[in-house]
């Protein structure tokens, strides 16, 4: 358990991150996600699966939910990162991917660039479920949500709030995470 699990609440139930963000993992996701090497694609994927999978195992998610980005920073980037690792997450383990049902409405400050209490500030109202995508997803009761770094888990908790309202409890899986605050 890290420590900010062991100082406060989440609305997910659980998480895992491959790595610990440190020069080396923040390198490597920096390449993958701003220097154009999709190719390290397949290597993080299957890393991910692979370590996960007892995890995966115990929780059984019904779907694998990846964080959105907002419109404007899609366009400018021209992927999302996070639906690139889930896609592949549910590709290597038949796990059904849903990726229409949170949406990011509000385009925000770059999280590395904020520390805790503005990051939280920060993501406040940014993300609505689309009630209409959700109905096509009744059966659900839980999900797996993907993003590539934790730092303080305000993403993936506004993420996991939403899903909570909606009854769907949540789990998380990144491929590294920092220190916490």
């Amino acid at each position: 358990m890290c420590n900010d699990c062991k100082e406060r609440k989440f609305a997910y139930a659980r998480g895992y991150a491959l790595w610990e963000y440190n020069p080396s993992t923040k390198k490597i996701i920096a390449e993958f996600k701003y220097g154009g090497r999709r190719d390290y694609t397949d290597f993080l994927v299957s890393e991910l699966a692979y370590h996960m999978s007892d995890m995966l195992k115990n929780i059984k998610p019904d779907v694998i939910v990846p964080v959105p980005l907002h419109k404007s920073r899609l366009r400018r980037r021209g992927f999302n990162q996070a639906e690139i690792i889930a896609e592949g997450i549910s590709r290597k383990t038949g796990i059904r991917l849903m990726n229409d049902v949170i949406i990011r409405k509000k385009k925000t400050s770059p999280q590395k660039e904020l520390d805790d209490n503005e990051r939280n500030k920060n993501l406040k109202d940014a993300f609505v479920i689309d009630v209409d995508n959700l109905k096509k997803y009744q059966y659900i009761k839980s999900a797996l949500i993907i993003d590539d770094i934790y730092t303080t888990g305000s993403t993936i908790d506004a993420c996991a709030a939403l899903l909570k309202k909606e009854g769907i409890e949540s789990f998380f899986a990144v491929l590294c995470i920092g220190k916490g605050y």
